[in-house]
């Protein structure tokens, strides 16, 4: 009842839509209020509240004051696939932004999820989504609590800029202050997942490689450690508010085997627009080769420790999954041809040349 009252009372309208639609938006959501508790009206209302996040977040809108971008929606599906979600299944999603990651969770099964988002305005968007998608067994908050019960999963795209205060108080001392934001969320997960648990998170492409301290360390950590199962390459341009290209880091506590599945999925997309979607093809391509674990030509690749090790824990995609070259099968009369023709152009250039030179000479 609590997360219920007043929820479109302290949305900053300002931060988020265009001046000349707030009005209509502040329409909208009178109507929702009054509708919210119709029962036949609330698929309905749930649809049309995702749209209106969606569009507003193509116009350029739904970034918050702490770096997070809007999620499309075919990267959601294809992280909520791979993290395995049944009944039962407790989801841990800091930055909640706009609950689309619960929402997606709570269609493969009966969840216990909580949430955290810091942002009033993002906070009060995901409370009302969840609502309208009548996802129950959801607490949302808006400040981190000192300990949390061990999750199951835990799948979030946190911000990338630097955050201070991510960590609770108790293990805030054990990380340095200039640390990514992303990297002490990444933390956060780690800790808040039980002995069995999953982490699926978007992290910037630069993790991968970058070679500052910190982040070299704990790269290096997570694959002497064995918690890195899986890494996934994405196409650029998936964000509407970002050009920044990222990947899905997979994470699992206890691991049958000491290997890390890489896949470039980087070119696997459609154009629409200004940006690239994940169609439902790509998504299942990722999801199938993530669950059968299986090596393809260019596409996927099982790396072992020692192959990590030698690449001194760079884990660039490309060093490991080498695309596929395609040899065209020219034949030798075709290579003369083309030869002939070249050789034709370009004694008619030198004649035309020759012929400026001597109207110039003339003068």
């Amino acid at each position: 009842e609590e997360q219920e009252k007043d929820l479109f009372i302290n949305i900053q309208f300002v931060n988020i839509f265009k001046k000349e639609e707030q009005e209509q938006i502040k329409e909208v959501t009178e109507k929702l209020k009054e509708l919210i508790n119709e029962v036949n009206e609330r698929k309905k209302i749930a649809d049309a509240y995702e749209y209106i996040i969606m569009q507003h977040a193509k116009n350029g809108g739904l970034k918050n004051a702490s770096g997070e971008f809007y999620t499309p929606k075919g990267l959601i599906k294809t992280m909520a696939g791979i993290a395995n979600i049944k009944d039962k299944t407790s989801i841990y999603n800091p930055a909640s932004s706009t609950g689309n990651f619960i929402v997606e969770c709570a269609r493969h099964g009966e969840i216990y999820a909580l949430g955290e988002e810091r942002d009033n305005s993002s906070y009060n968007i995901c409370v009302t989504n969840i609502k309208l998608h009548e996802v129950d067994n959801v607490r949302i908050i808006k400040q981190s609590v000192g300990v949390i019960p061990l999750m199951d999963v835990a799948i979030a795209n946190p911000p990338f800029v630097e955050q201070n205060d991510i960590l609770n108080n108790q293990n805030q001392s054990k990380f340095p202050q200039k640390m990514s934001g992303y990297i002490k969320f990444l933390l956060k997960m780690l800790e808040n997942i039980g002995e069995d648990g999953k982490i699926v998170t978007i992290l910037p492409k630069g993790f991968l490689y970058k070679r500052v301290n910190e982040e070299y360390r704990i790269r290096r950590g997570l694959i002497e450690n064995n918690y890195i199962d899986t890494i996934i390459e994405l196409p650029e341009k998936l964000f509407y508010a970002t050009k920044i290209q990222v990947i899905i880091l997979v994470i699992k506590k206890r691991k049958k085997t000491n290997d890390v599945l890489f896949i470039n999925a980087s070119n696997d997309y459609t154009s629409k627009r200004k940006n690239n979607i994940l169609t439902i093809e790509h998504q299942n391509k990722i999801i199938s080769t993530y669950n059968n674990r299986k090596k393809i030509e260019g596409y996927s690749y099982i790396a072992n420790y020692e192959e990590i090790q030698k690449e001194d824990f760079n884990l660039r995609v490309d060093r490991y999954v080498k695309t596929k070259v395609v040899e065209k099968n020219i034949k030798p009369k075709e290579i003369e041809d083309k030869i002939r023709i070249l050789e034709k152009k370009k004694k008619n250039i030198d004649n035309q040349i020759e012929n400026i030179l001597k109207d110039v000479k003339k003068y």
